[in-house]
């Protein structure tokens, strides 16, 4: 993505002649004029500020003025070699000059050490309220409070009155402040356009907004979220490199939503506007109650992640759009007989994102995760992919649908491709583990990654298609980690059946094995937990066929 930078220079000089400011500058500029100290050594120092902007507020171009109230902290040494804080007076109408452009500022120094270190910071609200005696002047963390960046409101002009920090490191000239100093923009402006993954802009219902950097939160309170939030959320920060992950949470009304990114490299000095689509936060702990029975109904949207645990003693079912990527981030629930849909139930072309553990059941005749058909009579079959580091149960009990794939008869489905996660999927009565159910349908299988068991009801294969079903091609790669294929071989009319590929009365395309076209004759006799000599010749790390009841 290109990162769009809109500078925000803001650096100030103090010198002890005219005004002067370069055409491409936006440097400020401070006079001061010559001052003779009191015997006591508490002087009153009066400097000019220029500024090249318009308006107080940060701008589209970078531009700010100073406004009424505004001052300046000083840190300094003192003869004595202690570290003191002074603050400027505050500004009033009669101090800023020229739209705004320059301020007379005036400030007090008691006991300043000659020729002492000396630290401007802008403005002096983000100063810390007092400093150690024995504190270096040009250390951040002795001079700066960076815990008020924790709190924010999220508008531009609070930002720039508040939180828009500068600072200038130098020594005194004898007693009088620098000739010149440079004061510099230490912090990075994240102009954030928040919506939903359906472009839906969810800021005028924000309640909060969270940014954290793996070591500072910053904590976007809106003070009227319907009125001040309804553009962009600015937040000031701490530079960020692009080895850091940046991670925002966002609450409106409703939801929880989120997001994390890298690469993203925000300099001080520097504007980025950032278009972030959050992720829904999903938990499956509401539910409403009908003629009893506690029901479970959940369309996800595209980016949701999905957690939490629910035992449905009604109707019980996750559908996902088509075209959608959702996550499952821990979620245990079951679909229930007489349920009319799969547990999650895909509508078209799906992604199923496997993180934590999710076990998730269903006891009708659809299958645990419907793969869906596409049965429009045109354009390519829907494909179902399910990847991740977590790990999936989807198990079948005594339904008749598989774990993933189809269901019974008419309830055929597309495509399915599994990339990764920790899988045990097993199939219901006659019904694959992997594939389709009892006299069902189901498209082309390929498995790439994972570690996978996968266990065939009675009748039918453990991946491919179920009793007196039909399944296209089969394709395993030896990019799995792990393959357990499992059939229930329980009853002698059955003993034909196929570890993978065709079941009982039914039939399947080709399958092939790490590039190997295997022959019923393989594929029927796994010889000691082996599919013919691929235990050795293939690098699956783990392959095992075996018959065992269920």
């Amino acid at each position: 993505m290109t990162q769009t930078h809109k500078f925000l220079s803001f650096a100030a000089l103090f010198a002890a002649g005219a005004l002067t400011i370069g055409c491409n500058s936006l440097k400020e500029e401070l006079i001061i004029p010559e001052e003779t100290p009191a015997p006591d050594k508490t002087i009153t120092l009066t400097a000019t500020v220029g500024l090249d902007a318009t308006t107080k507020a940060l701008d589209a171009t970078g531009k700010k003025t100073f406004a009424v109230g505004d001052q300046i902290a000083v840190i300094y040494k003192q003869s004595g070699g202690a570290t003191a804080l002074a603050v400027s007076n505050a500004l009033t109408i009669d101090d800023i000059r020229v739209d705004g452009q320059k301020a007379d500022i005036t400030v007090t120094l008691e006991n300043p050490a000659e020729d002492g270190a000396v630290r401007y910071i802008y403005p002096a609200s983000i100063a810390l309220a007092t400093v150690a005696a024995d504190a270096d002047v040009d250390s951040d963390a002795a001079t700066i409070d960076f815990s008020k960046l924790s709190a924010q409101d999220g508008t531009l002009a609070t930002l720039a009155e508040s939180y828009d920090l500068a600072v200038f490191d130098g020594t005194l000239n004898g007693l009088e402040l620098p000739g010149r100093a440079l004061l510099s923009n230490q912090l990075a402006i994240g102009e954030f356009t928040v919506e939903n993954w359906s472009g839906t802009a969810i800021t005028t219902d924000l309640t909060e907004f969270a940014v954290t950097d793996g070591t500072n939160t910053y904590i976007i309170t809106p003070a009227s979220p319907a009125t001040n939030l309804t553009g962009p959320i600015y937040v000031a920060m701490l530079p960020v490199a692009d080895s850091q992950e940046l991670t925002f949470t966002a609450t409106d009304v409703t939801y929880t939503y989120t997001r994390s990114i890298t690469g993203k490299t925000l300099a001080k000095n520097n504007m980025y506007p950032v278009h972030l689509n959050m992720n829904r936060l999903v938990v499956l702990d509401n539910v409403t109650t009908t003629d009893g029975k506690d029901q479970l109904f959940l369309a996800a949207q595209n980016g949701d992640i999905i957690s939490g645990h629910f035992s449905s003693s009604g109707d019980g079912y996750i559908t996902v759009p088509d075209g959608a990527t959702v996550t499952l981030g821990g979620v245990a629930f079951h679909a229930p007989d007489g349920c009319d849909h799969a547990a999650i139930h895909c509508l078209g072309n799906a992604n199923i994102v496997l993180v934590g553990n999710n076990d998730i059941h269903a006891d009708n005749e659809y299958p645990v995760i419907l793969a869906a058909h596409n049965d429009t009579g045109s354009g390519d079959e829907y494909t179902l992919t399910i990847s991740g580091t977590g790990s999936l149960q989807a198990d079948a009990q005594v339904g008749e649908g598989a774990g993933i794939g189809g269901g019974r008869s008419l309830i055929p489905c597309g495509n399915i491709v599994i990339g990764g996660g920790t899988i045990y999927s097993k199939g219901g009565s006659n019904a694959a583990g992997i594939g389709c159910g009892d006299s069902g349908s189901c498209g082309n299988i390929t498995i790439s990654g994972g570690q996978i068991t996968s266990i065939g009801g009675k009748g039918a294969a453990s991946i491919g298609c179920g009793m007196s079903g039909t399944c296209g091609d089969i394709t395993i790669t030896d990019g799995i980690d792990y393959l357990n294929a499992l059939k229930n071989n329980g009853e002698s009319e059955y003993s034909f059946i196929r570890f993978i590929g065709k079941a009982y009365s039914g039939s399947s395309g080709t399958v092939i094995i790490s590039g190997v076209t295997m022959s019923d004759q393989q594929l029927l006799y796994g010889g000691n937990g082996r599919i013919g000599n691929l235990y050795s010749s293939v690098n699956f790390g783990e392959w095992y066929l075996s018959s065992t009841s269920f």
